[in-house]
């Protein structure tokens, strides 16, 4: 017996047009910049797949939040153009602005919290330096991004106090809403209410380390190494240790390495905790590969 087998063919929909509607904090270049990073895929004149339209929204929210647009909502919609195109809005309601408001260090001991929260800089807000009056005057736009850069500058600030193994190892966040009225009599200098995001920091300061014992591994080039790249890290046995002297140090070993055409140059800090000692100190040692 016979049969007829018929196959309807659908042409997929091409994307004639995208529009945004309701964006304030980001333009249409920051967008498509955006998009572009983001490898999101859709453009126009290609064929319409919904798999990257929620991949736009989803960036598009992270876009938003990154200017403070935490509470923003983005709603696609797919509007058939014929016979066979269609135009895709996305509709954005941003939502209140959320600033960074208090911010609080529990577990920090032997640095103040005026000094701690100056190590945020993604956090802190701007203000007059040294002023315990307009030290705060303008919040930092809120951006989950940011606070995990603030922890690893604030853990960053330890370390060069000596603190090797200091660590943020959890946060919390409050959203709260604004309240009172501006102090400030000058009008340009009022700051608009918006939502603050109270950030818990917790934090582990562990011991203070001193430099220990430095030593140098495959080193062919000088044949007496401890005495001529022990003296690039300006950190004597016995110091505090300082995590940014020996990143300094390092960046002098390349260069002096450069001097003699071993532009390939790449060492490796290697360390050992001896924790029973008193004080506790470092052990370093630095292998070497001189390259070509």
């Amino acid at each position: 017996i016979g049969r007829i087998v018929r196959f309807v063919l659908v042409e997929r929909r091409v994307v004639r047009t995208i529009r945004y509607e309701g964006n304030k904090s980001a333009t249409i270049s920051d967008i498509l910049e955006r998009f572009k990073e983001r490898k999101v895929g859709l453009t126009v004149e290609d064929r319409y797949d919904p798999t990257r339209v929620q991949r736009a929204v989803v960036v598009l929210k992270e876009l938003l939040a990154e200017r403070g647009r935490q509470y923003a909502r983005v709603e696609p919609q797919v509007r058939q153009i014929p016979p066979s195109s269609i135009e895709v809005v996305f509709l954005i309601e941003e939502g209140p602005k959320v600033k960074v408001g208090t911010i609080d260090i529990e577990g920090n001991t032997v640095i103040s919290d005026r000094k701690a929260r100056g190590f945020m800089k993604p956090l802190r807000p701007i203000g007059i330096p040294h002023s315990y009056i307009l030290e705060n005057l303008f919040a930092r736009t809120f951006d989950i991004r940011r606070l995990e850069g603030g922890k690893e500058m604030l853990r960053n600030g330890y370390q060069t106090e000596g603190y090797f193994k200091a660590a943020a190892i959890n946060h919390e966040i409050t959203m709260r809403e604004p309240t009172g009225r501006s102090l400030l009599p000058i009008p340009f200098l009022r700051k608009k209410k918006a939502k603050k995001a109270d950030i818990k920091i917790f934090f582990e300061e562990g011991p203070r380390y001193y430099r220990g014992k430095m030593s140098f591994t495959d080193v062919k080039l000088f044949r007496t190494p401890d005495l001529i790249l022990g003296g690039v890290f300006g950190m004597p046995e016995g110091a505090i240790f300082n995590v940014e002297r020996l990143r300094k140090g390092l960046e002098s070993m390349k260069n002096l390495y450069g001097e003699f055409g071993h532009i390939d140059f790449v060492g490796e800090p290697n360390f050992e905790f001896n924790d029973d000692d008193d004080p506790p100190t470092i052990d370093l040692n630095i292998t070497v590969d001189e390259g070509k």
